[in-house]
């Protein structure tokens, strides 16, 4: 049972919790660059431990980073990093499948009537970006910030009132 035994591990006096990749970023601008709380080498595109300068000094002096340096191509972004990163395009759908979902509420229009195959003909050819529009099963993704939304607005309207 020993094997299962969580032990602390000793504290390093030399590691410095208190630094982040952008404090070290920071300190080395133009060589390292921090994204997500991780820090990478620019040339390289590696991640770096950031908690021990030594480590980043190591790297700057190898063989490997020098030859790098002078082909450098960008920065590295993580995954959840370029994922975030939104293009005008789907900026646009959530804000036009955000209004058409207020429309439908507005008027007490099922959401599935969206998918029948004369109002998608109609909503491509005679709306602007009609065809934007997802089908109900991707519009109810939307559904819950809508509705967020529409519940502090109404929240906003009757903050000051009575209300019984």
């Amino acid at each position: 049972m020993d094997i299962f035994v969580v032990r602390e591990s000793k504290k390093d006096p030399q590691l410095v919790v208190h630094k982040s990749a952008k404090d070290r970023a920071a300190q080395y601008p133009g060589v390292f660059h921090a994204d997500n709380g991780l820090l990478f080498c620019s040339s390289c595109n590696v991640v770096l431990d950031h908690l021990r300068k030594s480590i980043l000094d190591k790297h700057l002096d190898s063989s490997s980073h020098k030859k790098k340096a002078n082909q450098a191509d960008g920065k590295q972004q993580t995954i959840k990093t370029a994922f975030e990163c939104k293009t005008r395009p789907q900026v646009e759908k959530v804000k036009v499948s955000e209004e058409w979902i207020k429309a439908c509420t507005a008027a007490n229009i099922p959401l599935h009537k969206s998918d029948n195959p004369i109002m998608r003909k109609f909503l491509d050819t005679r709306v602007v970006n009609g065809g934007a529009i997802p089908k109900a099963s991707q519009l109810r993704d939307y559904l819950f910030d809508v509705s967020q939304v529409e519940k502090d607005e109404l929240k906003k309207k009757i903050e000051d009132k009575d209300v019984a």
